[in-house]
């Protein structure tokens, strides 16, 4: 007996030692009243999305919390009081409680978060969680790794760098008149050692572990008519540029939101450049062969922002001209095929409004707008559906209710279709790929017919890694291709390549190296940093002075850095809020201890919702996080603690992101 008693209580010690219990209890009392000018729902925690709600809470652990075993148990509902039905869509409430747990940290504390749906649907009762336990263990010890990053140069340190930029996302030629116009002397060219880098048009990830390239990187090139050794004017270089526009689809938008050109940098310094390689089709025989791609276009305009919160912006207004039209052109179509239709709106009204969606005339759908509220001033919706498509002339028309409310202004966000299109040449270069390839396995072909005039198919799936197959002026051609993943390609054809384009001045930019050089001290040994500044060129002066400051009175190693110089190492020479975080993380996880990890972060200059000076007297000098949200009082929010949140799993800001550094502005 005494045995079994050991026994038992050896279990029971064991089971409580391993596990932990957090109460959760939500007061409901008074929560629809207003303190001061703040919501008591704010308060409470709680945030509403479009009829969806979330409550969350956070709490501090001795430890990451094992996210994928915590369980949220004995909840405890009650009946949703009248006054509150209004403000629920049953439509998209759960009939169950949805939970996520996140584990996070702030520099060395561990939290963790609960996010849930207080309201749920059951037997046709609007229901709300009252209580419950939050039951977690803590995850395995994961071994630290004090640096993550490699302090490395910075690939712009030494040599001889051109920069350009590209509109367009397909084959461009460099042409020796190019070169000369960007100032490089074409006389004294080696072709094998002509390089050209960049980091493509899409913004910087906002999720850190994303973040893995901390430079430009190199773009593989095809050089023609350089085997005699010189780079002469019949010669070319060609090369795969991505601009800015094209669907960033953690951003939900064509735009990319910080800056309208994407730079590419070119130089012949230094050891030969990477070249584009042949395309190696896998052995087997296909299963499946693609006679059709999916031809993707887009119609996107970023005019105004609704409330001047929010990185969302929209285009085209809808009042007195309640109906307007945009037309597409697809060459060749599949006609009787299905083409995939999205369309985001947005409106500002008192009470509800819609969009009537027509597609050459006929109806596709209808676009449900709810009234605004003194907590949400804007509203969204969007349609999304299948609509079929006989012809090459698309014309989609979004017609405007406003429900007999004349103030009411109705927005375009963006407008998308994807049309299965038949693969056959048209004269010009075009990228295709094929979704279906995505969810199948095996060896798949594409076969591409009315070749005539083709020189190559390039695969641009990855661009620092481009393959490329020779045609032969077939009047047909099949190629081989492995299943399971979505991968993109473009037909070249000789006579429609893109031209690169230059700003006026100079374009050679200056050396620099603060990958290399940024912990380096007065006598050029490692030292710890304590404190950054980062600022525009024109407030450098006044940064610096204050940085002095520090250094002389609180005895801090403070290093001051301008937003071009982050831009050209860190954004491929585009502005981007994510570059300037990636800076700030290199810094802090390049310390020689944890403890001597950077501390500060003093961002100097004023912001704005607007990142590309379309608001008259704009000041956005030193740029800051906006939220997807651009319709809410409670959840849009602009946040320089963008720039702390540092661990791998944060970065977009989400409920959980922890500071790992103090963040201020000046």
């Amino acid at each position: 007996m005494k045995v079994r008693f050991t026994i038992l209580f050896f279990i029971i010690f064991y089971a409580v030692g391993i596990s932990q219990t957090e109460r959760l209890s939500i007061s409901w009392d008074n929560a629809l009243k207003s303190t001061g000018g703040t919501s008591a729902i704010e308060m409470l925690n709680l945030n509403e999305n479009l009829g969806s709600w979330t409550y969350q809470k956070q709490w501090i652990t001795n430890g990451s919390i094992n996210q994928n075993t915590t369980k949220l148990v004995n909840i405890q509902t009650e009946n949703v009081p009248q006054e509150w039905l209004s403000l629920l869509d049953r439509k998209k409430l759960p009939a169950q409680v949805e939970v996520q747990f996140y584990a996070s940290k702030a520099r060395d504390v561990s939290y963790a978060t609960i996010q849930l749906s207080p309201f749920i649907l059951q037997n046709g009762i609007v229901k709300r969680v009252v209580s419950g336990d939050v039951v977690y263990a803590f995850a395995k010890a994961q071994s630290s790794q004090n640096t993550m990053l490699p302090i490395t140069n910075s690939l712009l340190a030494t040599g001889n760098f051109y920069k350009f930029y590209v509109e367009e996302t397909g084959v461009h030629r460099i042409s020796q008149s190019f070169l000369g116009s960007l100032g490089m002397n074409t006389n004294t060219i080696d072709p094998q050692k002509i390089k050209v880098y960049g980091y493509g048009g899409s913004p910087v990830p906002l999720l850190n572990s994303e973040n893995t390239v901390f430079d430009l990187r190199e773009i593989p090139v095809q050089v023609t008519g350089a085997q005699d050794g010189s780079f002469d004017s019949n010669d070319a270089i060609l090369f795969y540029g991505e601009s800015t526009r094209k669907y960033h689809e953690e951003l939900d938008t064509h735009i990319n939101p910080y800056a309208d050109r994407s730079y590419y940098y070119i130089t012949v310094d230094g050891a030969n450049g990477q070249r584009i390689q042949p395309y190696t089709e896998p052995a087997g025989t296909q299963t499946t062969t693609f006679l059709t791609y999916d031809d993707y276009q887009f119609y996107e305009q970023d005019q105004v922002s609704l409330l001047k919160i929010g990185r969302r912006w929209f285009g085209e207004r809808f009042s007195f001209e309640n109906e307007q039209s945009f037309d597409f052109t697809f060459e060749n179509v599949v006609a009787g095929q299905s083409a995939k239709l999205r369309v985001v709106t947005a409106a500002t009204s008192e009470s509800p409004t819609s969009f009537d969606i027509l597609v050459n005339g006929a109806s596709a759908g209808t676009i449900s707008i709810p009234a605004i509220s003194d907590i949400v001033p804007a509203r969204g919706g969007e349609l999304e559906i299948e609509v079929p498509i006989s012809s090459s002339e698309v014309t989609v028309t979004l017609v405007y209710n406003n429900n007999g409310n004349p103030s009411s202004t109705g927005y375009l966000d963006f407008i998308s279709l994807e049309v299965p299109s038949q693969l056959n040449g048209t004269g010009r270069q075009f990228d295709f790929r094929n979704s279906l390839a995505a969810t199948q396995t095996g060896i798949g072909a594409y076969s591409f017919t009315n070749a005539q005039g083709y020189s190559q198919i390039w695969e641009v799936t990855d661009q620092t890694a481009i393959r490329a197959i020779a045609l032969n002026d077939e009047s047909a051609f099949t190629f081989k291709t492995i299943l399971g993943t979505e991968r993109e390609f473009v037909a070249v054809h000789p006579s429609d390549y893109y031209t690169p384009l230059r700003e006026s001045g100079n374009t050679q930019v200056s050396n620099q190296n603060l990958k290399g050089t940024i912990f380096q001290g007065s006598n050029g040994i490692f030292q710890d940093i304590d404190y950054l500044m980062i600022t525009g060129n024109t407030l450098l002066p006044q940064a610096e002075r204050l940085a002095q400051y520090n250094r002389d009175f609180r005895n801090l190693n403070v290093k001051t850095v301008t937003l071009d110089q982050i831009y050209e190492e860190f954004g491929g020479g585009k502005p981007d809020i994510g570059a300037i975080r990636n800076f700030v993380r290199y810094v802090y996880e390049n310390a020689s201890s944890q403890a001597n990890r950077l501390r500060y972060v003093c961002l100097f200059g004023d912001t704005s919702v607007d990142y590309k000076n379309r608001i008259t007297d704009n000041n956005n000098v030193m740029p800051t996080f906006q939220t997807y949200d651009s319709f809410s009082l409670v959840n849009s929010f602009m946040s320089d603690d963008f720039y702390g949140a540092l661990d791998p799993n944060e970065g977009t800001m989400a409920g959980s992101d922890k500071l790992d550094l103090a963040v201020g502005r000046i």
